[in-house]
């Protein structure tokens, strides 16, 4: 059963004008090193929780991808990284870094990659996503089964202070 609290849901193209902007909200637009180091700290530590668990050059997919932040730290540790992201801007940013062979424009569930067919990969990283998904089980579900045997989810959500 998918979780509703918006009813009704908002349209694909909808979404795509929220995403649209949804950067600048991070401040790219008014100090981008600045946002890029900040968001590289962030993603640092949260690899660092799982990074021990990893093979070497092991696999990694981060869904909601954004403008690559977090697979430009897993490249730079040595990582193998693939990533989904719905926003036009977004993937396109991560295209221009990783190829088309690694980014899949769109939704997981339908995500493809040319350099990995298998869709296995060592872990699954949800930073701040699984809360923009309009079907938070069919994305864990879908995350699952793109798991190797020995795989894991790594899952944040914001703290709303309630």
């Amino acid at each position: 059963m998918a979780w509703n609290i918006f009813f009704p849901q908002p349209t694909d193209e909808e979404l795509g004008k929220i995403y649209g902007n949804y950067y600048n909200a991070w401040g790219l637009d008014k100090n981008a090193a600045l946002t890029e180091q900040m968001k590289k700290a962030t993603f640092a530590r949260i690899l660092g929780l799982v990074s021990s668990t990893l093979p070497p050059r092991g696999k990694i997919l981060d869904l909601g991808c954004a403008s690559g932040f977090f697979l430009t730290v897993a490249q730079d540790k040595g990582l193998d990284p693939y990533g989904v992201e719905l926003s036009d801007y977004g993937a396109q940013k991560c295209i221009e870094r990783f190829g088309t062979s690694h980014i899949f424009h769109g939704e997981v569930e339908n995500a493809q990659f040319a350099a990995h067919p298998s869709k296995k990969f060592d872990a699954v990283f949800m930073t701040d996503y699984i809360e923009h998904v309009r079907d938070p089980l069919a994305v864990l579900e879908t995350a699952r089964e793109m798991l190797t045997e020995n795989g894991c989810v790594v899952l944040t959500t914001p703290e709303s202070g309630r």
